[in-house]
């Protein structure tokens, strides 16, 4: 575990490639067989609960990309970069599901601790659009 928090910046990477340049269901299916495998299984909970929301946004499943995210945001202990990936998420998440008011709670609550430079990246300033933000 203290290794593989120190090398979790570059899971979420991993997980930035595969999965939008992967079929929803070969991305799940990837990150379900990660967590199946030897290693990763003897992980903390928290990590498994991040490859449980790796596989929801290779599935582009919405409802799951909102609670994993939801959820890990709220266990704290995160990096600014895995921050930001939960926050894009849990933002995805709600908007693809047309909840808006999950879209103004998570944007209300999260954007405000990351940099104008976060803020106002590429994929953060299209969500906020998209949620008339």
């Amino acid at each position: 575990p203290q290794t593989t928090a120190g090398m979790w910046d570059e899971m979420v990477n991993l997980a930035a490639v595969i999965n939008p340049e992967t079929r929803p269901d070969r991305a799940e299916g990837f990150w379900k067989q990660a967590a199946r495998s030897r290693c990763l299984v003897r992980l903390p909970a928290g990590y498994r609960s991040w490859l449980a929301l790796f596989a929801a946004v290779g599935a582009r499943d919405a409802e799951r990309m909102t609670r994993l995210g939801m959820v890990l945001l709220g266990a704290g202990g995160v990096t600014p970069h895995q921050r930001d990936y939960l926050v894009l998420a849990a933002l995805a998440g709600s908007l693809a599901r047309g909840d808006d008011a999950s879209a103004r709670h998570i944007s209300e609550r999260w954007l405000p601790e990351m940099t104008k430079e976060q803020r106002n990246g590429p994929a953060f300033k299209a969500l906020r659009a998209l949620a008339g933000l």
